[in-house]
């Protein structure tokens, strides 16, 4: 992986963050209605989603985006479809 890749990966993830925070103050305002993340799932989530590991693969995706459980669990279901 070039540097360049290396820091676009970085970048989406930090994004990924940013907007899981901002989706959890929102929802915790009552400002409009909580959605599925549409972000892109990171290399590391994606492979344990593929191996079968939804836990793991939920796990990974809360720690990389501070997202809820429920979140989580929920963009890891919509991988698998």
């Amino acid at each position: 992986m070039s540097d360049t890749e290396r820091e676009i990966a970085e970048l989406k993830v930090r994004i990924g963050k940013i907007e899981s925070q901002m989706s959890s103050l929102l929802r915790r305002l009552n400002i409009g209605a909580e959605e599925v993340p549409t972000r892109d799932a990171s290399p590391k989530v994606i492979e344990l989603a593929r191996k079968g590991d939804k836990k793991g693969a939920i796990r990974a995706f809360m720690d990389e985006t501070s997202c809820s459980l429920n979140d989580a669990r929920r963009f890891v279901e919509s991988l698998e479809a």
